[in-house]
């Protein structure tokens, strides 16, 4: 996947994603994926704004991914993560450091099938120390999350599938605030898919961020080629208030 944040202000910023997936017969499913964020070119000044050329920065992470059933109806999967941020390519004055910082994280997910028709999951990403680019007393944590969600076959015959999902995701740990507050630090993500023949999907979804302030209808569309390749297209309209 490659995904493009600011078109129109800045052509650098971007989103891309490679996975790979396979399932080993008394294994279980073991995969592998490579993301990577570019945040763009920026302009190097010394002391009294004099310019110093140009670097870049950049988050790179590698994951192995393994996932296997724990009973019937429960199953658990586990990932693994190397990371490696950029944010520049020395360090700044004289302050300690190169400007980059390599971490490791885990995610964790837990998936119940309830009945034929209704899944329930659950899973905790980025759970990992803290990452330091000048020095430990000035470490970032990862952007650990949790989200809750369920998938709900509303019709499957041989023609046609239609499936209905809600998710909420939450930045942890949570705040110490009051319970409105922490319920407004949810985002909110809803959609439905429509599959016909097994080749063609249709699908609409819905962002609910309060704190955010996002409130987007999405849409998207599915091709099935030989059960063999998938094509998948996804569109967010843009927010005139952005």
């Amino acid at each position: 996947m490659h995904a493009k944040w600011l078109p129109e202000l800045a052509p650098d910023l971007y989103y891309d994603f490679a996975s790979l997936v396979t399932h080993i017969d008394g294994l279980g499913t073991v995969g592998g994926n490579i993301t990577f964020i570019s945040y763009g070119q920026f302009q190097r000044t010394g002391e009294g704004g004099i310019p110093l050329g140009t670097f870049e920065s950049f988050d790179l992470a590698a994951t192995v991914s393994y996932g296997t059933s724990l009973t019937n109806k429960l199953k658990g999967g586990i990932s693994t993560k190397i990371i490696y941020s950029r944010l520049a390519d020395q360090g700044a004055g004289t302050e300690q450091g190169s400007g980059t910082s390599t971490g490791f994280a885990l995610d964790l997910g837990l998936l119940y099938q309830h009945s034929p028709r209704l899944n329930l999951g659950l899973a905790i990403t980025n759970i990992g120390p803290k990452m330091a680019y000048i020095d430990a007393a000035q470490a970032d944590p990862l952007p650990m999350n949790m989200a809750i969600g369920f998938a709900y076959k509303l019709k499957q015959t041989d023609y046609l599938k239609w499936l209905v999902t809600a998710e909420g995701n939450k930045m942890l740990p949570s705040s110490n605030g009051s319970f409105s507050k922490a319920l407004r630090a949810v985002v909110w993500n809803g959609g439905m898919e429509i599959v016909y023949a097994n080749i063609i999907a249709g699908r609409v979804g819905y962002i609910y961020d309060t704190d955010g302030q996002i409130k987007a209808l999405t849409v998207g569309a599915g091709l099935s080629l030989l059960k063999r390749f998938k094509f998948d297209f996804a569109y967010i309209p843009s927010n005139s208030n952005a």
